[in-house]
């Protein structure tokens, strides 16, 4: 599939995904997902378009958790953003935090 990832083509696949996991972001669990996250990166030899390599993410949402991932793995990124979620609200408890 030729697509832009800014076009609407890739907005209709973003909605088909965040229909899917209903809102939820893979990462940090928290709903209010507004993006979709390729699970092995497109640079690292990920499918683009494949709905099977994409789940519902955090991107100009807090905390941004498609932004902190980047192109890393995703059990390091969810450690980064627990501790951030940690840092902003120290008042809530982590410990429960599990992936």
């Amino acid at each position: 599939m030729a697509t832009s990832r800014t076009g609407r083509p890739w907005s209709r696949i973003v909605k088909r995904v965040l229909h899917r996991d209903g809102g939820i972001c893979h990462l940090c669990g928290q709903p209010g997902a507004d993006s979709a996250d390729h699970l092995v990166p497109y640079s690292l030899g990920g499918a683009r378009y494949d709905l099977s390599n994409l789940a519902a993410a955090h991107h100009n949402v807090w905390p941004h958790c498609n932004r902190v991932r980047g192109n890393r793995s995703i059990v390091q990124a969810r450690a980064d953003i627990a501790e951030i979620i940690e840092r902003a609200e120290p008042s809530t408890a982590t410990a429960s935090w599990s992936w």
